[in-house]
């Protein structure tokens, strides 16, 4: 196996960059670009004590389990088939939040196709969850190459100067609106499984393999690119809406083209790798029938989008919020019961705060509290 740490780097970067990208612009221009730079710093902090946690569990059993496995492991008996549950509901709806922006891309190489694109994205991307999973390290790095050549294309466009403001004022609603899309925005545990494998396979040829470095700049990888896409989408879109692709249709000729084919290439891939953690949960963890397990894993995002799950910034704002906080939070419960005397146990309780406060602002947004 050549550079498998630039691949595991890869997988994950390229799995946690994808849709919630797009939401990001809309994001910083609330909250102005000084305190998202502050927020990107943060959770991409949040995600890398997570990242590394997980794969810490993962790297305690033998056997090929996904969540549900260190679930029934490591949380109380009555608590482990809902986190499992949970998991896998999370996992479904990205999954359908790829389908919402997808139209968004095709619209902008074949308009009027939108939808009909949607149907094709949604087929190629269960046809891949057939392929070997050795090739999913390379399909992230194209994806994450697809990625940078995003970034570049929008900050190529001529534009006038940069003026986007350091801080905008905050009010409780502001200051924890982006708590769903910044947790949405970083999420790979999906891609941890696999980097944990490519270090077992290396460490068993004799070989080490940092797991630990690896992870962490895959993680924070991301936050560089989110900036620079950023800051290129509000010189083009000062008004940037929840999905930066519609503000940058009229930005230049050659950009709608460009930017739909890169960017169904991102979601394609990012798609992919969660798809088949989907498949590989239910095989492996639950014990399904292959073919079952495929089956669902193929067609429960698009039964999401059959009937209605549409919205982009919501579904991204609830999957990260509520979701992924859940799944945090399940995180750190596990890693505490899996490691007691660890030396950085007493400073993983900081972390939930964070995954409630999400969790909370999405409620009461649901509810109209705020």
């Amino acid at each position: 196996m050549k550079f498998p740490r630039f691949l595991a780097v890869a997988l994950l970067s390229g799995t946690i960059i994808g849709a919630g990208m797009f939401s990001l612009p809309f994001v910083v221009r609330t909250l102005g670009l000084g305190t998202s730079a502050l927020y990107l710093v943060a959770f991409a902090g949040v995600y890398v004590a997570i990242h590394r946690m997980y794969a810490a569990l993962l790297e305690t059993r033998v056997d090929s389990g996904q969540f549900v496995k260190l679930a029934e492991a490591y949380l109380p008996r009555r608590m482990a088939p809902t986190a499992g549950g949970i998991i896998l509901l999370e996992l479904v709806l990205v999954l359908t939040i790829y389908l919402i922006l997808a139209p968004a891309f095709v619209e902008l190489v074949l308009p009027g196709m939108g939808i009909v694109g949607a149907v094709v994205f949604w087929a190629l991307g269960s046809v891949a969850l057939f392929l070997k999973t050795s090739w999913l390290g390379w399909g992230e790095a194209i994806g994450v190459v697809a990625i940078l050549a995003i970034v570049l294309a929008v900050l190529a466009v001529p534009a006038a100067p940069f003026t986007a403001p350091l801080a905008q004022p905050l009010s409780l609603g502001v200051f924890l609106l982006p708590f769903g899309p910044f947790l949405f925005a970083f999420a790979g545990r999906p891609a941890v499984g696999k980097a944990v494998e490519l270090a077992r396979a290396v460490r068993a040829s004799g070989k080490p393999f940092p797991l630990g470095r690896v992870i962490a700049w895959g993680t924070a990888l991301p936050a560089v690119i989110y900036l620079a896409f950023v800051v290129g989408v509000l010189r083009l879109a000062p008004a940037a809406g929840p999905d930066a692709v519609s503000s940058l249709v009229g930005a230049a000729p050659w950009l709608p083209v460009t930017l739909g084919t890169l960017g169904l290439v991102t979601l394609w891939t990012s798609y992919v790798i969660i798809g088949v953690n989907v498949e590989e949960t239910l095989e492996r963890d639950l014990r399904w029938k292959k073919a079952l397990a495929a089956t669902v894993a193929i067609a429960a995002p698009l039964a999401l989008y059959v009937a209605g799950v549409r919205e982009f910034f919501t579904a991204i704002g609830f999957a990260g919020g509520v979701f992924l906080s859940l799944e945090g939070i399940f995180i750190v419960m596990m890693w505490r019961r899996a490691f007691p005397h660890h030396p950085w146990r007493f400073a993983s309780w900081l972390l939930v705060p964070i995954f409630l406060a999400a969790i909370a602002y999405e409620v009461a947004h649901l509810t109209g509290w705020v």
